[in-house]
């Protein structure tokens, strides 16, 4: 089948055992009110019936809609970096494929891409739902402390890579994905964007995270997300040069100690989890004594950390 040419955004769907809410996805791009795009799923190694899904969709979409499905499962960095090098379009958007577009996502961030010169990329808020796409919340939107080592600007800010859309030509200077990084692909990918381009920011949610079993919490998931971090935040202080290395640990240490709080709203066992695994896998050349006033407040709290902040404080003046 003959596909579109020259596509003004390129819509990257990575999938893997996702029949169930993929229509849900497809059927968001069918009710945007911006059409000219190219849609491209990589399907990887999917075991459900995802291609019916697909084969359904191509007979709607008609030449707007490329699927790939590789031989082997390559994971969510692999299956994105596919997509990457088959989309044409001047912009470059991805959606996950239980997650879903709001109408007006694509006009309003290729509009203002295109008003915007002086942008690499522009970044929006969301909307959380349930497993049905129902009662939909306003996402808090925070930059991760990305203001740390970018200025006020990131202040707020969504890291998500659903919530971007990149210039083809900004990708085309920093690369493809990580593929070592099993989670966390999106921060990486943003901070090297930041380090040659600014990145705008729509405070308007315009898209659907959907909130399901299989996107929750679970030890694998996070013994991979403690695992990608070490690899993330070493090639960080690696990248920055010496008068940036202390702002890169801060921003660091910050981003570990906040996931690890996070956490600990679930219930203890994970953020406790969690501290160990960083323990053990990086300390990112920060005192022990850091480490442990943040295990401290995982268990105890607040009023503890702070006791033991100030004995920390008189023993060092001692």
């Amino acid at each position: 089948m003959k596909h579109i040419e020259s596509p003004k955004v390129s819509v990257i769907i990575p999938t893997h055992n996702y029949a169930e809410y993929l229509p849900d996805c497809l059927d968001s791009l069918l009710a945007q009110t911006m059409q000219d795009f190219e849609i491209i799923i990589i399907d990887d190694a999917s075991t459900d019936n995802t291609q019916e899904i697909i084969d359904r969709y191509s007979k709607i979409f008609g030449q707007k809609l490329i699927s790939l499905k590789p031989e082997k499962k390559v994971g969510r960095g692999g299956i994105r970096n596919y997509g990457l090098n088959l989309a044409k379009g001047e912009h470059i958007t991805f959606l996950d494929a239980d997650d879903a577009y709001c109408p007006e996502k694509i006009e309003v961030q290729s509009r203002y891409l295109d008003e915007h010169v002086d942008v690499g990329g522009v970044s929006c808020r969301f909307y959380t739902t349930n497993q049905f796409l129902k009662e939909p919340k306003v996402g808090t939107s925070q930059g991760g402390r990305l203001d740390l080592l970018f200025g006020s600007d990131y202040t707020i800010f969504e890291e998500s890579i659903v919530s971007l859309m990149i210039r083809k030509s900004i990708m085309n200077q920093v690369g493809l994905f990580d593929e070592k990084i099993i989670r966390g692909q999106d921060s990486d990918l943003i901070i090297r964007i930041l380090r040659i381009c600014k990145i705008g920011f729509i405070n308007t949610p315009l898209f659907f995270y959907r909130q399901h079993d299989t996107n929750l919490f679970s030890l694998q998931g996070l013994r991979e997300r403690t695992q990608s971090n070490v690899i993330f935040f070493k090639k960080l202080l690696d990248a920055e040069d010496s008068s940036r290395k202390k702002l890169a640990r801060q921003f660091a240490f910050t981003r570990l100690s906040s996931q690890i709080y996070a956490l600990r709203e679930q219930s203890y066992f994970p953020a406790i989890m969690a501290w160990f695994l960083y323990l053990y896998e990086f300390n990112i050349n920060l005192p022990l004594s850091k480490w442990a006033i943040i295990g401290i407040k995982t268990v105890v709290g607040y009023p503890v950390t702070q006791f033991v902040k100030r004995k920390i404080s008189l023993l060092s003046a001692a």
